[in-house]
């Protein structure tokens, strides 16, 4: 649906993803690090882990990285072991800072995930890849009830950045 504009009488239109902003169901979080040492051992690289609530409603995820070297990114579905002695974690913010609703628990610096599928494995080099392209191309849609985690393993000691965007949308079948 799109309403018009009363100065200008333009078709105001917004894309899904600012939609589940304004309705409160469009969370963000990121974990970063000033250096990183050179995939050496699990020390060595920036892990986020979580499980998708067992739930109708799906996370819609898009990944993002930063950092300052050579990296290997990997996104892993249903892993079975490791990832069991968090650091720390934290909620990702909601969006819409009128909504104080949490989402999913994010564990950070877990021990190095084992078992389940790389569902995307890549070297990349140092800028920032995944937020710059299209969400559609981008988006994962996750299982519900589902382990997942995120790695990054630096070449060379340098800074890192991971970062989740996602929503929560109902399935409709």
């Amino acid at each position: 649906m799109s309403a018009i504009d009363e100065i200008t009488g333009a078709a105001t239109v917004i894309d899904y993803e600012h939609h589940e902003v304004h309705e409160g169901s469009h969370y963000f979080c990121s974990y970063s690090v000033a250096s990183i040492g050179a995939m050496e051992t699990p020390d060595d690289m920036i892990q986020l882990t979580w499980t998708t609530p067992n739930s109708t409603k799906f996370w819609h995820l898009v990944i993002a990285a930063k950092c300052g070297a050579t990296a290997l990114y990997k996104f892993t579905e249903g892993w079975t072991g490791g990832g069991t002695s968090p650091t720390g974690s934290f909620v990702g913010y909601n969006r819409n800072r009128n909504y104080k609703n949490a989402s999913t628990p994010i564990y950070y610096d877990a021990a190095v995930v084992t078992g389940g599928t790389v569902l995307e494995q890549e070297y990349v080099s140092s800028g920032k890849f995944g937020a710059g392209e299209s969400r559609s191309s981008q988006e994962w849609v996750l299982r519900p009830s589902e382990n997942y985690a995120v790695s990054l393993y630096l070449a060379a000691a340098n800074e890192a950045e991971l970062e989740l965007n996602w929503y929560e949308h109902s399935n409709r079948k």
